[in-house]
Protein backbone atom coordinates (compact mmCIF):
# COMPACT_ATOMS: atom_id res chain seq x y z
CA UNK A 1 0.00 0.00 0.00
CA UNK A 2 2.87 2.37 0.51
CA UNK A 3 4.65 1.67 -2.50
CA UNK A 4 1.17 2.15 -4.16
CA UNK A 5 0.85 5.80 -2.47
CA UNK A 6 3.91 6.80 -3.22
CA UNK A 7 3.36 5.75 -7.03
CA UNK A 8 0.22 7.81 -6.74
CA UNK A 9 1.45 10.83 -5.02
CA UNK A 10 4.84 10.90 -7.78
CA UNK A 11 1.78 10.84 -10.73
CA UNK A 12 -0.21 13.94 -8.58
CA UNK A 13 3.59 15.71 -8.17
CA UNK A 14 4.52 15.06 -11.86
CA UNK A 15 1.00 16.93 -12.66
CA UNK A 16 1.72 20.09 -10.80
CA UNK A 17 5.09 19.83 -12.01
CA UNK A 18 4.01 20.45 -15.14
CA UNK A 19 2.44 23.68 -14.06
CA UNK A 20 5.21 24.66 -12.99
CA UNK A 21 7.47 24.33 -15.96
CA UNK A 22 4.67 26.19 -18.05
CA UNK A 23 4.19 28.91 -15.32
CA UNK A 24 7.31 29.73 -13.60
CA UNK A 25 9.69 30.67 -16.51
CA UNK A 26 6.50 33.29 -17.57
CA UNK A 27 7.30 34.34 -14.11
CA UNK A 28 3.40 33.26 -13.22
CA UNK A 29 2.64 31.80 -10.05
CA UNK A 30 1.71 28.20 -9.57
CA UNK A 31 -2.15 28.74 -8.81
CA UNK A 32 -5.23 29.37 -10.34
CA UNK A 33 -7.18 26.69 -12.46
CA UNK A 34 -5.13 24.85 -15.35
CA UNK A 35 -6.15 26.22 -19.04
CA UNK A 36 -4.65 25.22 -22.64
CA UNK A 37 -2.30 27.45 -23.50
CA UNK A 38 -3.86 27.80 -26.98
CA UNK A 39 -7.81 28.30 -26.47
CA UNK A 40 -7.95 29.13 -23.19
CA UNK A 41 -10.41 26.52 -22.36
CA UNK A 42 -10.46 25.86 -18.63
CA UNK A 43 -9.56 22.17 -17.91
CA UNK A 44 -11.78 20.05 -16.01
CA UNK A 45 -11.03 16.85 -13.51
CA UNK A 46 -11.12 14.64 -16.29
CA UNK A 47 -8.48 16.55 -18.01
CA UNK A 48 -6.63 16.45 -15.25
CA UNK A 49 -6.08 13.15 -14.28
CA UNK A 50 -2.14 12.33 -14.75
CA UNK A 51 -1.11 10.14 -17.62
CA UNK A 52 -5.22 8.53 -17.85
CA UNK A 53 -6.12 12.23 -19.43
CA UNK A 54 -3.55 12.06 -21.62
CA UNK A 55 -4.91 8.78 -23.04
CA UNK A 56 -8.33 9.70 -22.67
CA UNK A 57 -8.07 13.24 -24.72
CA UNK A 58 -5.76 11.09 -27.57
CA UNK A 59 -2.60 13.68 -26.57
CA UNK A 60 -5.01 16.56 -27.91
CA UNK A 61 -7.21 19.66 -26.35
CA UNK A 62 -10.58 18.39 -26.46
CA UNK A 63 -11.60 22.20 -26.89
CA UNK A 64 -9.36 23.47 -29.74
CA UNK A 65 -7.66 19.62 -30.71
CA UNK A 66 -4.21 20.71 -30.50
CA UNK A 67 -1.60 18.90 -30.00
CA UNK A 68 -1.03 18.89 -25.83
CA UNK A 69 2.77 17.13 -26.50
CA UNK A 70 4.58 14.28 -24.82
CA UNK A 71 6.27 16.75 -22.23
CA UNK A 72 3.24 16.27 -19.58
CA UNK A 73 3.03 12.85 -19.60
CA UNK A 74 6.84 12.16 -19.44
CA UNK A 75 7.06 14.53 -16.41
CA UNK A 76 4.46 12.43 -14.92
CA UNK A 77 6.24 9.30 -15.18
CA UNK A 78 9.62 10.05 -14.14
CA UNK A 79 7.76 11.74 -11.07
CA UNK A 80 6.10 8.86 -10.63
CA UNK A 81 9.28 6.80 -10.33
CA UNK A 82 11.03 9.39 -8.08
CA UNK A 83 8.67 9.02 -5.68
CA UNK A 84 8.95 5.17 -5.78
CA UNK A 85 13.02 5.08 -6.09
CA UNK A 86 13.09 7.20 -3.10
CA UNK A 87 11.27 5.11 -0.75
CA UNK A 88 12.76 1.84 -2.38
CA UNK A 89 16.04 3.83 -1.24
CA UNK A 90 15.45 4.94 2.27
CA UNK A 91 12.66 2.59 3.33
CA UNK A 92 11.36 5.16 5.55
CA UNK A 93 8.01 7.30 4.71
CA UNK A 94 9.22 10.48 6.14
CA UNK A 95 12.71 9.94 4.82
CA UNK A 96 11.19 8.85 1.36
CA UNK A 97 8.76 11.75 1.09
CA UNK A 98 11.91 14.65 1.34
CA UNK A 99 14.08 12.71 -0.81
CA UNK A 100 11.29 12.70 -3.38
CA UNK A 101 10.60 16.04 -2.91
CA UNK A 102 14.10 17.15 -3.84
CA UNK A 103 14.99 15.25 -6.69
CA UNK A 104 11.41 16.07 -7.39
CA UNK A 105 12.18 19.71 -7.49
CA UNK A 106 16.02 18.54 -9.20
CA UNK A 107 14.15 17.14 -12.24
CA UNK A 108 11.26 19.94 -12.37
CA UNK A 109 14.29 22.21 -12.55
CA UNK A 110 16.41 19.97 -15.26
CA UNK A 111 13.45 20.16 -17.40
CA UNK A 112 13.01 23.97 -17.00
CA UNK A 113 16.71 24.71 -17.64
CA UNK A 114 16.88 22.28 -20.78
CA UNK A 115 13.62 24.93 -21.94
CA UNK A 116 14.57 27.78 -21.34
CA UNK A 117 18.42 27.89 -20.16
CA UNK A 118 16.95 29.64 -16.31
CA UNK A 119 16.85 28.17 -12.68
CA UNK A 120 14.10 29.76 -10.83
CA UNK A 121 15.37 30.75 -7.47
CA UNK A 122 11.26 29.98 -6.19
CA UNK A 123 12.13 26.44 -6.75
CA UNK A 124 15.95 26.39 -6.09
CA UNK A 125 15.95 27.77 -2.42
CA UNK A 126 12.94 25.14 -1.41
CA UNK A 127 15.59 22.53 -2.91
CA UNK A 128 18.59 23.57 -0.70
CA UNK A 129 16.28 23.65 1.88
CA UNK A 130 14.57 20.33 1.72
CA UNK A 131 17.91 18.24 0.91
CA UNK A 132 19.39 19.88 4.19
CA UNK A 133 16.68 18.78 6.21
CA UNK A 134 17.15 15.16 4.17
CA UNK A 135 20.66 15.01 5.00
CA UNK A 136 20.06 16.04 8.72
CA UNK A 137 17.33 13.40 9.36
CA UNK A 138 18.78 10.63 7.28
CA UNK A 139 22.12 10.94 9.71
CA UNK A 140 24.22 11.13 6.69
CA UNK A 141 24.54 14.70 6.32
CA UNK A 142 28.36 15.98 5.87
CA UNK A 143 28.69 19.86 5.73
CA UNK A 144 31.71 19.08 3.66
CA UNK A 145 29.69 17.82 1.32
CA UNK A 146 27.34 20.93 0.04
CA UNK A 147 30.44 23.18 0.99
CA UNK A 148 32.63 21.33 -2.18
CA UNK A 149 29.43 21.39 -3.78
CA UNK A 150 28.35 25.61 -3.84
CA UNK A 151 32.05 25.73 -3.96
CA UNK A 152 33.43 24.41 -7.27
CA UNK A 153 30.11 25.94 -9.00
CA UNK A 154 31.23 29.11 -7.40
CA UNK A 155 34.84 28.79 -8.73
CA UNK A 156 34.08 27.72 -12.35
CA UNK A 157 31.45 30.77 -11.73
CA UNK A 158 33.14 33.37 -10.97
CA UNK A 159 36.59 32.05 -13.31
CA UNK A 160 34.20 32.52 -16.34
CA UNK A 161 32.06 35.36 -15.40
CA UNK A 162 29.01 33.63 -15.49
CA UNK A 163 29.71 32.25 -18.98
CA UNK A 164 30.21 28.58 -18.09
CA UNK A 165 27.48 28.07 -15.69
CA UNK A 166 24.93 30.18 -14.21
CA UNK A 167 24.78 31.39 -11.17
CA UNK A 168 21.83 29.25 -9.96
CA UNK A 169 24.16 25.92 -10.51
CA UNK A 170 26.13 27.06 -7.22
CA UNK A 171 22.69 26.34 -5.03
CA UNK A 172 22.48 23.15 -7.41
CA UNK A 173 25.61 22.24 -5.59
CA UNK A 174 25.28 22.60 -2.05
CA UNK A 175 21.75 21.09 -2.35
CA UNK A 176 23.40 18.01 -4.03
CA UNK A 177 26.02 17.63 -1.74
CA UNK A 178 23.20 17.33 1.33
CA UNK A 179 21.36 14.73 -0.62
CA UNK A 180 24.57 12.13 -1.45
CA UNK A 181 26.09 13.03 2.19
CA UNK A 182 29.81 12.31 2.37
CA UNK A 183 32.22 14.80 0.42
CA UNK A 184 33.73 11.83 -1.31
CA UNK A 185 30.26 11.01 -2.23
CA UNK A 186 30.10 14.55 -3.39
CA UNK A 187 33.15 14.50 -5.59
CA UNK A 188 32.13 11.12 -6.98
CA UNK A 189 28.80 12.93 -8.16
CA UNK A 190 30.44 15.50 -10.08
CA UNK A 191 32.88 12.92 -11.51
CA UNK A 192 29.72 11.06 -12.62
CA UNK A 193 27.89 14.05 -14.05
CA UNK A 194 30.53 15.36 -16.55
CA UNK A 195 31.27 11.85 -17.49
CA UNK A 196 27.28 11.53 -18.45
CA UNK A 197 27.38 15.19 -19.54
CA UNK A 198 30.38 14.38 -21.68
CA UNK A 199 28.98 11.16 -23.44
CA UNK A 200 25.79 12.75 -24.00
CA UNK A 201 27.19 15.45 -25.13
CA UNK A 202 29.22 14.19 -27.43
CA UNK A 203 26.27 11.95 -29.05
CA UNK A 204 24.55 15.26 -29.50
CA UNK A 205 27.36 16.73 -31.70
CA UNK A 206 27.70 13.58 -34.25
CA UNK A 207 23.63 13.98 -34.35
CA UNK A 208 23.96 17.30 -35.05
CA UNK A 209 21.93 17.91 -32.81
CA UNK A 210 23.51 20.96 -31.15
CA UNK A 211 27.18 22.53 -32.48
CA UNK A 212 30.19 23.39 -30.54
CA UNK A 213 29.07 26.86 -30.31
CA UNK A 214 25.36 26.00 -28.97
CA UNK A 215 24.72 26.55 -25.30
CA UNK A 216 23.91 23.36 -23.92
CA UNK A 217 22.17 23.09 -20.33
CA UNK A 218 23.34 21.49 -17.32
CA UNK A 219 21.01 20.81 -14.29
CA UNK A 220 20.02 18.34 -16.63
CA UNK A 221 23.49 16.82 -16.18
CA UNK A 222 23.21 17.31 -12.74
CA UNK A 223 19.97 15.31 -12.40
CA UNK A 224 21.17 12.46 -14.11
CA UNK A 225 24.28 12.44 -12.18
CA UNK A 226 22.51 13.19 -8.87
CA UNK A 227 20.63 9.81 -9.46
CA UNK A 228 23.38 7.54 -10.76
CA UNK A 229 24.85 8.78 -7.72
CA UNK A 230 22.66 7.27 -6.14
CA UNK A 231 21.93 4.56 -7.65
CA UNK A 232 25.31 3.11 -7.28
CA UNK A 233 25.85 4.13 -4.03
CA UNK A 234 27.65 0.88 -2.65
CA UNK A 235 29.49 -0.02 -5.75
CA UNK A 236 30.92 3.69 -5.75
CA UNK A 237 31.90 3.33 -2.09
CA UNK A 238 33.30 0.32 -2.22
CA UNK A 239 35.61 1.86 -4.50
CA UNK A 240 36.06 5.23 -2.70
CA UNK A 241 37.01 3.12 0.28
CA UNK A 242 40.31 1.72 -1.58
CA UNK A 243 41.54 5.53 -1.95
CA UNK A 244 40.35 7.55 0.69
Amino acid sequence: MIEALFLVLGLCFGSFGSVLICRVPQGELPCGRSKCPTCAKTLTIKELMPILSYVFCLGRCRGCSTSIGWIYPFVEIISAAIFCFAYWYTGTPILAILLALALWLLFVMAVIDAKTHTIADMLNFPFVFISLAYGFLSGGLDLIAPCIGAGFFALLWGMSRGKWIGSGDIFLGAGIGALVGAWQMMVASLMVTYVLGALIVSIMLVTKKVTRKSYVAFAPFLFLGTITTLLLERYIQQVLWLYF
